[in-house]
C-alpha cells in the first residue's frame, strides 16, 4: 500500500508489517490512524515507532508522550496514544479527531460479530482480501450462532438479512481473489437465506463477467428479487465504467506497451510485470 499525501519528511520510512505499509511523514501516519483505527488501536505504539518519530521526524516531545502513555496502566492508553498523534499533526479537525475516538470506543464495546465485520471491511479497503474473507466469515458464524438462539421471528429475520450481507461480503472478497465459482456459491446461499437486491446484482455482474458462470443443467428458479431493466442498465453502466478504468490503469498500460516491444525486450518486460503481479497477489492473500 502506498500513500502519497505530502513530501517525504523522513530519510527512512517506518514499516508496519501488519498493514504492510511504509510511512514517510506525520500526515501519512495520521491518515492510517484515522482510516484504519481498528487495525492498530492496541499494538501500534511500539519502541520502533517511537524511535522513528523521535529520530526521523524530529519530534522527541511526541515520542516521549507516547512512551509515557504506553507505560501507563490506563485501559484507554491505546486510544489516547492515537489521539495524541492526531492532535500533534493537526491534519484532521477537532471534530474529525473526536469522531475517530468514538469509532475506536465503538469497536471496543461492540460484539464479536460487529467487530469482525468492521475488521473485514478495513482489510478489504487495504486489499488484504484473504484476511477480509476470514473476518467476514467469522462475522457470519457469529450471526449464525445467534440465529440458532433467536427467540422470535423479528430477530430471526434481521439475522437472516445480516447473514445474507456477510455472504455477499465474502463473495466480493472471493472475486478479488479470482475465486469466481466460490463467489457464485456464496451469493446463491445468500439468496436462499434472504433474497436481496445486492446479492442478485452481484450475481448479475458475476455472470456477465465470467464465461460459463451461472450455467446449470436445470433452469434456475426465478429470483425472489428480480432486477428491473432499469437496474440492469445501471449495473451494465457500472461494469463498463470499471472496464474503462481498468484499461486506463498503469498495469494495463504497462502490459500494452510491453506487448509492442521486440521479442527479447518483450520477454524481459513481461517477466517483470509477472513478478510484480505475483507479489501483489501474495499480499492480497
Amino acid at each position: 500500500m502506498a500513500l502519497l499525501l505530502c513530501t517525504k519528511d523522513a530519510a527512512n520510512p517506518f514499516y508496519n508489517e501488519k498493514l504492510d505499509i511504509r510511512l514517510w511523514s506525520l500526515p501519512e501516519l495520521c491518515y492510517v490512524i484515522y482510516n484504519y483505527p481498528i487495525l492498530i488501536m492496541d499494538d501500534f505504539a511500539t519502541p520502533e515507532l517511537c524511535s522513528w518519530i523521535r529520530e526521523e521526524l524530529g519530534l522527541p516531545f511526541l515520542a516521549g508522550k507516547i512512551e509515557q502513555l504506553a507505560a501507563s496502566q490506563e485501559e484507554e492508553r491505546g486510544e489516547d496514544i492515537l489521539m495524541a498523534i492526531l492532535q500533534e499533526c493537526n491534519y484532521y479537525t477537532q471534530g474529525e479527531t473526536e469522531a475517530c475516538r468514538r469509532r475506536i470506543r465503538s469497536y471496543r464495546n461492540c460484539g464479536r460479530e460487529e467487530y469482525m465485520h468492521a475488521l473485514g471491511a478495513a482489510m478489504f479497503r487495504l486489499r488484504r482480501y484473504r484476511s477480509a474473507y476470514d473476518s467476514f466469515r467469522e462475522a457470519d458464524q457469529a450471526a449464525a450462532e445467534q440465529l440458532r438462539k433467536a427467540g422470535d421471528q423479528r430477530t430471526a429475520s434481521g439475522l437472516l438479512l445480516k447473514r445474507a450481507g456477510y455472504l455477499c461480503d465474502m463473495a466480493s472478497a472471493c472475486v478479488q481473489l479470482f475465486e469466481e465459482k466460490k463467489a457464485e456459491e456464496l451469493l446463491l446461499s445468500a439468496e436462499e437465506l434472504c433474497p436481496t437486491e445486492r446479492a442478485e446484482s452481484l450475481l448479475y455482474l458475476l455472470h456477465a463477467n465470467t464465461p460459463g458462470a451461472g450455467e446449470q443443467q436445470e433452469a434456475p428458479s426465478e429470483p425472489e428479487t428480480p432486477l428491473t431493466d432499469e437496474k440492469k442498465k445501471e449495473l451494465d453502466l457500472r461494469r463498463e465504467e470499471a472496464r474503462e478504468k481498468a484499461r486506463s490503469s498503469q498495469s494495463f498500460q504497462a502490459l500494452s506497451e510491453a506487448l509492442l516491444l521486440d521479442p527479447v525486450k518483450r520477454e524481459k518486460a513481461l517477466g517483470e510485470l509477472l513478478r510484480k503481479w505475483k507479489k501483489d497477489f501474495r499480499r492480497m492473500n
